[in-house]
């Protein structure tokens, strides 16, 4: 007896808070058409949108983890071709922050080496970012926060 097994794999899917209420709308109608989840755990997510290079806790996140970061493009070729596409061909571009931050997307995507690696990390509790964002951030890059 021949059995068969659909599974769907909901593929985890980031927003940075700086997107309005309508590419918002718009992000979140078509991910979850195509198959795909929104989180707001950057720790849960494996593509993060984008709009522009902004540092924030989640953007910090995506990078830590080597995950695509990607723009809007992204989404509207994903819904005009009925698939989310691969989020590496569709990396965020952001000449000029990127040089100002003197960081580049496409090779910290690429990289497979966490950040933090081996690193054990503690904070005190008036630090800004605050020591849940540490904690956060420390675990993505691969840390160890204590």
């Amino acid at each position: 007896m021949l059995l068969s097994c659909t599974c769907l794999l909901q593929i985890p899917i980031c927003l940075q808070g700086s997107l309005s209420t309508e590419e918002t709308r718009f992000v979140t109608d078509t991910v979850e058409q195509l198959g795909g989840i929104i989180v707001s755990d950057i720790e849960k997510a494996t593509c993060f949108v984008a709009k522009e290079v902004r540092i924030s806790t989640k953007f910090l996140c995506a990078i830590g983890k080597h995950i695509p970061i990607v723009s809007m493009d992204w989404v509207r070729e994903s819904k005009a071709q009925g698939r989310l596409l691969k989020g590496t061909d569709y990396l965020l571009k952001d000449k000029e922050q990127e040089e100002k931050l003197n960081i580049c997307i496409e090779r910290v995507v690429n990289m497979e080496v966490p950040f933090l690696q081996k690193w054990v990390i503690c904070c005190l509790p008036g630090v800004k970012p605050g020591p849940s964002d540490v904690a956060k951030l420390t675990r993505c890059c691969g840390g160890i926060f204590v």
